[in-house]
């Protein structure tokens, strides 16, 4: 339903009061779920990552591994632009970005490079 809003209303259009009456229920709802809309945002962007990587698994040469994950990323914030301009920048620390980081880091490891390579090329 955020998704939605964002898409329909903008950035400006994503209240916790709307986004409660959207869903049917009173906007004081929400905070048992989320501190404020910070962490709604936070919550979105880590929807956006677990959508991405739904269904992905590696098992090609790494360089393809690695290009399905960059794309499978752009394709879901695409799908979702006013969504991706508000979260691309943020760091959730939440379970599908976590698996998300995971991922690359397994991949990147793929190559040979010792573990200090393998971070310093994915930060």
């Amino acid at each position: 339903t955020a998704l939605r809003m964002l898409h329909e209303h903008g950035r400006d259009g994503l209240t916790v009061r709307r986004l409660g009456i959207a869903l049917g229920a009173d906007p004081s709802t929400l905070y048992r779920y989320f501190r404020g809309i910070d962490d709604l945002t936070l919550a979105i962007a880590d929807e956006l990552i677990g959508r991405a990587m739904r269904g992905w698994l590696p098992g090609g040469p790494w360089r393809e591994d690695l290009r399905e994950v960059g794309r499978r990323i752009h394709t879901a914030y695409l799908a979702h632009p006013e969504a991706a301009v508000l979260t691309a920048s943020r760091v959730s620390g939440r379970a599908n970005e976590i698996a998300g980081d995971e991922a690359v880091l397994g991949i990147l490891r793929s190559t040979g490079l010792p573990d200090t390579d393998v971070v310093r090329i994915y930060q």
